[in-house]
């Protein structure tokens, strides 16, 4: 049997008695294990611990390893979790931990916000730093066990874990937000940090390495698109450090999505179909937000600064030009805003 998602089966016996020497496990111990695959290192594990809670992502190993426990004396020590299905990957490194803590610049005033806190491994180090910790997680499963992690330390009243969407919670105030973001939300995780007042002092978000480029994109790169152009309108952003897939659990795959588009759009054509549709309609086609915006982008193409970029692309643009196209149909009383 073979794992499809990054995790090697350890099978050395030495390995495994060099590592549980070095882990000087108390008999009073519960200890975590990521990854446990068929049990190896978990065996030895319960020999020496008084319970162990292991998180596996692969469901054969999950049946596996509940097989080779079952008729041990250890059945009643192991407790095994299938391991997050919410876009979630376990950071496991304690080096990169330890970056992400120095780079956070944490005060020990600070109250902060951590989204998807998994098992905790990130949020420990949080807690020696800040004052409060207030986590948000979508997964019972890790509620528990980090609650469990939690309980008997001297850290317990600086935590405060809140089960649910992150995305629909009312935020509390904060001074900042540090987290190993599930990839599935992390545009809405932007967004709604951005919104947030008062402005906290920063944020320390890890992402997948696209959607990261994505936000620190120039005018005119191919990653350049709104996220960017908005991120960097409230934020300066600065990438910090790259973290390699072998330091997750489950590690991250890369799937990438092409598209291909080969009509045209030019304003000629929206002006057609403008005043086709304004024919229909029976509508007068210079009242109409449409037309304002059109003739608000042939003003703009006529200014010094923007003419050199005339016809004009959003890609091409930068803050300061797209402030000033934002200013002129604020002018000219149009605004935008998302669909809810």
């Amino acid at each position: 049997m073979t794992k499809s998602h990054g995790q090697h089966l350890l099978n050395n016996q030495s390995v495994i008695d060099s590592i549980i020497t070095k882990s000087e496990i108390r008999p009073s111990d519960t200890i975590i294990e990521i990854g446990p695959g068929t049990g190896n290192l978990t065996m030895r594990l319960l020999e020496k611990a008084a319970k162990v809670i292991a998180y596996e992502v692969d469901p054969r190993m999950v049946v596996a390893l509940n097989k080779r426990v079952r008729d041990t004396p250890y059945a009643k020590k192991l407790q095994i979790i299938q391991a997050k299905s919410h876009g979630q990957h376990l950071l496991n490194n304690q080096s990169v931990i330890d970056s992400i803590i120095t780079k956070s610049e944490i005060r020990p005033s600070d109250t902060i916000i951590e989204i998807g806190p998994g098992t905790g491994n990130l949020t420990m180090r949080l807690l020696e730093k800040a004052a409060k910790v207030i986590a948000y997680e979508v997964d019972p499963r890790m509620v528990v066990a980090l609650n469990k992690r939690v309980r008997d330390t001297p850290y317990a009243k600086k935590l405060q874990i809140i089960q649910g969407d992150f995305l629909k919670a009312e935020l509390p105030r904060f001074d900042l937000c540090v987290a190993n973001c599930p990839y599935n939300i992390s545009s809405g995780i932007v967004f709604k940090l951005l919104a947030h007042t008062p402005i906290p002092r920063h944020f320390v978000l890890m992402f997948q390495k696209e959607f990261s480029m994505r936000l620190a994109a120039k005018p005119d790169g191919k990653l350049y698109s709104r996220i960017s152009v908005n991120t960097q309108l409230l934020a300066k952003v600065q990438h910090l450090i790259t973290v390699q897939k072998s330091c997750f659990t489950p590690p991250p795959t890369n799937r990438k999505i092409r598209s291909i588009f080969n009509q045209k759009v030019t304003k000629k054509a929206i002006k057609a179909k403008h005043l086709k549709l304004c024919e229909s309609l029976k509508v007068k086609p210079h009242d109409d937000p449409v037309s304002v915006a059109l003739e608000v982008i042939d003003k703009l193409e006529s200014t010094p600064t923007l003419s050199k970029k005339a016809p004009l692309r959003a890609k091409k643009l930068d803050l300061t030009e797209i402030q000033k196209m934002l200013n002129a149909f604020m002018e000219k009383g149009i605004s935008f805003k998302d669909d809810e």
